[in-house]
């Protein structure tokens, strides 16, 4: 017997949770002809990830839809983790009736030969990637965020800063970029004649539980008068040594 269900996603939840309590080994959910990707499907996607596969999704699309396969494999010393946990959560929501059996992969691998098997580039379809951007912007509204900015010299222990945590990660981000450009002129453009301004940096750490560190770093640089200037940069480099123990909480 199929049951053709007419009514709002919650009243489909609430229906389907009554049939798997009374009879769980009789409910299959199908969805005729609804093969995409919604922004409710996608934000239960992403809460649905650990954290090198949220990640992962993450920079594909703050990417545009692209992000560059070696860069990710040094971000998460390999691939095989953050992909294999993304098929899990695709395979876990077809099975709890969260999204239907048949509907595209939003993240899939690019080769430069057919034959290769070492992907190039992790990419997402331009018709979902606004759907995740609205879904990622609306997961990150409601989560806090809290950023450490701290001084690298060259040959000396790193130096705590600043700590502040934020609403969400957009208000990090904010205050971040426009927090580091002053940074910089206190620390690096002002300090003093025998410090290797060249190679001092001042990063903000993005502290996520769970997930791997992310970074914005200002780098010294100069343009052709000699005049010193931040540039700031993201970096998801697992190598950087992130300083949170040297900071109360």
């Amino acid at each position: 017997m199929s049951i053709a269900v007419n009514g709002t996603p919650e009243f489909e939840r609430e229906l389907l949770a009554l049939l798997g309590y009374l009879r769980p080994e009789t409910v299959t959910v199908t969805h005729e002809n609804d093969h995409t990707w919604t922004e409710e499907r996608a934000y239960r996607l992403l809460g649905e990830l650990p954290g090198d596969a949220a990640r992962l999704v993450r920079y594909v699309i703050e990417g545009s839809g692209q992000a560059d396969a070696n860069r990710l494999r040094e971000a998460f010393d390999g691939l095989k983790g953050p992909t294999i946990s993304l098929m899990k959560a695709l395979t876990r929501g077809i099975h709890e009736g969260w999204w239907p059996a048949g509907l595209p992969e939003p993240i899939t691998p690019h080769y430069k030969e057919p034959s290769s098997r070492r992907a190039t580039s992790y990419r997402m379809d331009d018709h979902l990637l606004e759907t995740f951007r609205d879904a990622l912007a609306r997961r990150d509204a409601g989560i806090q965020q809290t950023v450490v900015m701290w001084l690298e010299h060259p040959g000396n222990p790193q130096i705590a800063l600043e700590r502040r945590t934020h609403p969400n990660r957009q208000a990090a981000i904010d205050w971040a970029v426009d927090r580091l450009p002053a940074l910089f002129i206190s620390h690096v453009i002002s300090s003093g004649p025998d410090e290797p301004r060249h190679r001092t940096l001042i990063h903000a750490e993005f502290l996520s539980p769970g997930g791997t560190p992310e970074y914005l770093t200002a780098r010294p640089k100069y343009d052709e008068n000699g005049h010193c200037h931040p540039e700031i940069n993201w970096s998801y480099d697992t190598e950087e040594m992130p300083i949170t123990d040297l900071l109360p909480s």
